[in-house]
């Protein structure tokens, strides 16, 4: 009876040592993520008033677009952090498939990917901001990893090129060696070992989000059937374009544009390439096609034929991407929908007259 009753005191005593762990680390994580919130706000309200002041001056030039998406990056980042925190707060342990660990594991997921779209989508972007931003994704690629080791799950993280020189890139460094490296891996390690230091790291802003640029512009022209469509990196073009073909004739689809480089872009364009994602309404595997361009003078054009084997309503979704010196490929702002109503080929005989 002695030897259960010590068992069990000290089971108790283990399990509330984990509790006071796990209650120390969220009170400070919760601090620390009510100071970056409101540091973010303060951020956002003063950039927001000096960039409108430098477009009084500049009237072509602007950097809103990359402002707006690294600031609602980084508010997604923060409230994922709050509602991870919030789980981990009240879960002593994680069992394998748990849903509201799975739910914070896509999340986290979701921004890396949300932040290699970022990086990918502003052509002129600096080196120096380029590995900033690389490193954001980075980081939550870590919380990823993390998170299914605590779940008990196979991981898996890709090495780090040497960002040494940034106090985020060693952080990164030091917690991709911890979530591979370290034996036990328990919510409070998670807590004081991953997220602890992430939100204690000084944030570096990259240099692009000080920067008012004129941005690289493209113009892209559509004509199918003599009907024009025009569209660009600033401006959409009408949302619900259609046109008709038949089954069995192809259609022609005409593109042109032109480019102009961004202000202090040192990247060259090699190539033009033009993505287009064929799929019948109510069917779920699109067909792709990717169209390579060349560009002469800063000029553009070519010709395409779409095929149609059946009849009924097509959506065709036309992207098109920058493609650099080095085969990196940039997307752009340009995503024009199209609706092509097929109809069946139409058989007329001729009767002749006897006499």
């Amino acid at each position: 009876m002695v030897a259960e009753s010590c068992l069990s005191s000290g089971k108790v005593d283990n399990e509330r040592s984990i509790e006071d762990a796990i209650e120390s680390a969220t009170t400070t994580l919760r601090a620390s993520l009510n100071a970056l919130s409101a540091q973010s706000e303060v951020t956002s309200k003063k950039s927001q008033k000096k960039l409108k002041q430098e477009e009084e001056m500049f009237e072509s030039k602007t950097n809103s677009g990359f402002q707006s998406d690294l600031l609602l990056w980084r508010q997604s980042f923060i409230f994922s952090m709050r509602n991870l925190i919030s789980i981990l707060s009240t879960n002593k342990n994680i069992e394998r498939g748990n849903v509201h660990m799975v739910e914070c594991t896509n999340n986290f997921r979701n921004l890396a990917d949300r932040m290699n779209y970022i990086s990918h989508s502003h052509f002129g972007i600096d080196t120096a901001s380029l590995h900033q931003l690389y490193l954001f994704g980075y980081q939550c690629s870590i919380v990823v990893a993390a998170l299914e080791r605590v779940s008990g799950l196979n991981f898996s993280i890709t090495d780090l090129p040497d960002y040494s020189g940034s106090p985020l890139g060693k952080l990164c460094k030091d917690l991709q060696q911890k979530v591979e490296k370290d034996e036990v891996c328990t919510i409070p390690w998670l807590l004081e070992s991953i997220l602890k230091p992430l939100l204690h790291t000084r944030l570096q802003i990259p240099p692009l989000y000080f920067q008012v640029l004129r941005h690289t512009f493209v113009q892209l022209e559509i004509e199918i059937n003599k009907k024009h469509i025009s569209t660009s990196t600033t401006t959409s073009g009408p949302p619900n374009f259609s046109a008709n073909a038949t089954v069995g004739q192809g259609l022609v689809v005409h593109f042109s544009g032109y480019v102009q480089l961004g202000e202090k872009t040192k990247r060259k364009i090699r190539t033009i390439e033009i993505n287009l994602e064929k799929r019948k309404l109510n069917e779920d595997e699109p067909e792709q096609q990717t169209i390579p361009i060349k560009i002469v003078e800063d000029s553009f054009q070519v010709e395409s034929i779409l095929h149609f084997k059946k009849e009924g309503s097509y959506q065709v979704n036309v992207q098109l991407f920058l493609v650099d010196q080095t085969q990196t490929t940039w997307k752009t702002k340009i995503n024009q929908q199209l609706i092509v109503q097929v109809e069946p080929t139409k058989i007329t005989a001729r009767l002749g007259a006897f006499t």
